[in-house]
């Protein structure tokens, strides 16, 4: 059995697989498994997969005979790894060389460590440091999980990360992740999952480079999980049920504190489904009344 399992769950990724798939196979640390799990894709990913995995035994291709939707994908690959450790890489991204061992050897020595991971970025801002995230969950639970609503937009690193199978053990929490009905902030719901067992580590060695396909790049990927009208209003109206779970057994203060920052970003966020329908229309008719008004939130953000 090898140390690592990585699951790949892919759809379509035709034009980017290859990068994603060599700089998994270069990595340093050879001791792993990838489990790449087809969604039935319909362009050229299947014939790609099968050329790869016939150059190397540490690939294992399954191709769904029907597509299961991306969330289930998800879980499959989760489900087939058996190793010690496993991390998801997507279809568009990139990895360092040295990711696995650096990560890797700081989960070997240090038991109290459920994750770590690597600074990431977005592509094309490789060469550019200053944009590297690089914040970790680490302290007690409380901590962990304030600093998470602190950085959630960031998080993409941390649910990349390199996890303890074991972290993830409870079947039932694990479902409930993987459920549709949260979509948007499936993501999230493992991040948490894993803070809540332990702290998460970022090796300021090694870079994990996000491509710009995924959902959360995309125009409106509100649209895409909408399933109730309250979204407009409360766009996380089912997700903060599962954070109340999750916080159940903190002291009460603690429980106020991060469900004040949970209803803060629930407001803080309740534009942006307008906003991602809105702004393609107005723009670039409007953009000199827009601009002025963008320029200076993000002027506001960051002086905070």
């Amino acid at each position: 059995m090898p140390l690592v399992s990585i699951g790949m769950p892919i759809y379509n990724s035709e034009l980017t697989l290859r990068p994603a798939i060599d700089s998994i196979l270069s990595q340093s640390m050879s001791d792993f498994e990838l489990i790449i799990s087809d969604n039935c894709s319909t362009d050229a990913t299947s014939s790609i997969c099968l050329d790869y995995a016939s150059r190397d035994s540490r690939i294992v291709y399954i191709r769904q005979p029907t597509n299961i939707g991306g969330q289930k994908n998800f879980k499959f690959t989760l489900d087939s790894g058996s190793s010690k450790y496993f991390m998801w890489a997507a279809g568009d991204d990139t990895r360092s060389n040295n990711f696995l061992e650096e990560n890797v050897n700081f989960l070997e020595l240090n038991a109290d460590y459920v994750a770590s991971t690597s600074q990431n970025c977005f592509e094309g801002e490789h060469l550019m440091p200053e944009s590297y995230v690089t914040f970790d969950l680490v302290g007690s639970m409380e901590e962990r999980f304030i600093h998470f609503f602190d950085n959630c937009f960031q998080s993409h690193g941390i649910f990349y990360s390199l996890f303890r199978k074991q972290a993830l053990s409870d079947r039932l929490q694990v479902e409930e992740c993987f459920d549709k009905s949260y979509g948007f902030a499936m993501d999230w719901q493992v991040n948490l999952l894993l803070a809540k067992q332990g702290n998460i580590h970022r090796c300021n060695k090694g870079l994990t480079v996000l491509g710009s396909n995924g959902v959360s790049r995309s125009k409106n990927p509100w649209r895409i999980y909408r399933s109730s009208h309250i979204e407009w209003i409360i766009p996380f109206y089912k997700f903060n049920p599962y954070v109340f779970k999750l916080i159940k057994d903190l002291s009460f203060i603690a429980q106020v504190k991060i469900i004040c920052r949970l209803v803060r970003f629930n407001c803080s966020v309740a534009h942006r489904p307008i906003y991602a329908i809105l702004y393609p229309i107005l723009y670039p008719s409007y953009s000199r009344y827009l601009r002025p008004l963008i320029k200076s939130k993000v002027l506001r953000g960051k002086s905070k």
